[in-house]
């Protein structure tokens, strides 16, 4: 029972603060009214007559949700920085769960509603037969007393039990609707922590992530690659002449063309300021060279304005390339060739 609570939601077992002693009290309760089975074993075995097996299940549980709640607990506040420094030090002992918190979540909720239930209607049961075996030696009057407030308990907990049935559901209903907006967002705190905002491409990171796993795919099998690197002519020119929106709109109109012309397993990335990386997978050097020229060609028919050209370096993955890095400056290299020879063109590292 506290294996499935501390794991469905994720709570610290952090008993030196209200929320904590809260919740674990919540679990000693459950916890114990689970483990008051041994009592109705214990007066099977011990052929307990009905009027002793009340106490003896209601002794049974309070005994042992005061035992967690007052032995046990506060051992364990003790106990817990040393065990939460051993279990730091041993991190394959505790491995992350990798099961959907929905469903522990949900599997928590029914185990609890399950137990107060059987514990409410436990309780009724064991009172109704002691009620039976006491009957005897009742006045009439008192028989009727007792088996009116009888019924009436059993409406009442049927009425409580569709009530927590209800509060259950809508429990759950509210952490399912909580787990899946925090997923979304941070799916979208994801793809923003990589993404450029102004081009829409990726960022800096995400290329230098890129870039790490080509590397790594060349080592392990060997993948031919090849990297662009692009510049705009004259952005400063632009900057300058037109204002920082339009130079804006420049950087967004070549993300686009980009977007447009690159293959579905091509990288596009604003590597800083106006200068922009393509990473081509599976591609050698001719290739490359075809599709920056086509690149460069589109950019130009599309004929913005204020109209702008580009300058492309190309450089293929060397196999003695320890890194990306010196990759990157040969791709470098080139751009400053196309730069030097008059702009607007495709030079080769």
């Amino acid at each position: 029972m506290f294996a499935l609570a501390y794991r469905a939601v994720g709570m610290r077992l952090e008993l030196r603060r209200f929320v904590g002693w809260n919740y674990f009290a919540l679990i000693c309760f459950v916890s114990a009214v689970f483990s008051s089975a041994g009592a109705l074993i214990w007066n099977h075995l011990n052929q307990v007559d009905r009027l002793g097996q009340l106490p003896i299940w209601q002794g049974w549980w309070v005994g042992a949700f005061l035992q967690q709640l007052l032995v046990v607990g506060p051992l364990m506040m003790l106990s817990m920085p040393a065990l939460e420094r051993w279990r730091i030090a041993r991190p394959q002992l505790c491995p992350p769960g990798g099961r959907d918190p929905r469903r522990r979540a949900l599997r928590l909720v029914l185990v609890i509603v399950v137990a107060v239930l059987g514990y409410g209607a436990l309780t009724l049961s064991l009172a109704e037969a002691r009620l039976q075996a006491l009957r005897p030696s009742l006045t009439p009057l008192a028989q009727d007393a007792a088996q009116t407030m009888l019924s009436t308990a059993w409406a009442l907990f049927g009425v409580g039990a569709l009530v927590l049935l209800f509060i259950g559901q809508f429990g759950y209903q509210v952490f399912r609707h909580w787990s899946n907006a925090n997923a979304r967002l941070l799916e979208v705190l994801a793809e923003q922590a990589r993404t450029d905002r102004l081009s829409g491409l990726l960022n800096h990171r995400a290329m230098e992530e890129a870039l790490t796993e080509q590397l790594q795919r060349r080592l392990r099998h060997g993948e031919p690659a090849a990297l662009l690197m692009i510049d705009i002519d004259h952005f400063k020119q632009i900057n300058d002449r037109f204002g920082h929106a339009i130079g804006d709109a420049a950087i967004e109109l070549l993300a686009e063309v980009l977007r447009a012309t690159q293959r579905g397993i091509d990288r596009c990335g604003r590597w800083g300021g106006e200068e922009f990386l393509v990473l081509l997978p599976q591609q050698d050097q001719a290739g490359a060279l075809a599709c920056a020229e086509r690149f460069r060609r589109a950019l130009a028919e599309r004929g913005p304005r204020p109209a702008f050209t580009v300058s492309i370096g190309v450089a293929t993955l060397a196999a003695d390339d320890a890194g990306w890095d010196s990759w990157l400056r040969r791709a470098d290299a080139a751009l400053y060739a196309a730069k030097t020879r008059g702009r607007d063109q495709v030079c080769s590292a």
